[in-house]
């Protein structure tokens, strides 16, 4: 008989320990391994903040447009402007989004993971968020 694989949580096999954001402060493995950027760097506090404001820009703006955050990231990178919007905030808004997703993979350029689909985009808001507490008690 086969021996069972090991369960996997958040990604992560149990080998390594428990790993859960439900935690108020992950560990510094998390977030060494969802980041891309270096844990102790400066810029990292800033960037996940950045990252974090631009979600609520876009949950903003899919409520504005009655859409879904997906479909108005879709249009952002895809340069499918809306007609509601003014030339400048629309080009503000493509190069925010440039800044944090990669066009045509959709792979977000804070954390380790795609940002795609409206599962993906909770997903990497609650780890950015818990990135956040992380770095917050670093300071």
């Amino acid at each position: 008989m086969y021996a069972q694989p090991p369960i996997l949580q958040s990604g992560l096999s149990n080998d390594f320990g428990s790993v859960s954001v439900e935690d108020d402060i992950p560990t510094r493995f998390e977030v060494e391994h969802l980041l891309r950027y270096d844990v102790v760097g400066a810029d990292t506090h800033t960037q996940v903040q950045a990252a974090i404001c631009f979600d609520e820009e876009l949950g903003l703006l899919a409520a504005r447009m009655s859409s879904a955050k997906n479909v108005c990231l879709k249009r952002l990178l895809d340069g499918d402007k809306y007609e509601a919007l003014k030339m400048e905030e629309w080009v503000q808004l493509q190069d925010r989004a440039a800044r944090f997703v990669q066009c045509g993979t959709y792979a977000h350029l804070v954390l380790k993971l795609k940002y795609q689909d409206l599962k993906d985009m909770e997903v990497v808001r609650m780890w950015l968020e818990a990135c956040k507490r992380y770095l917050a008690t670093r300071s």
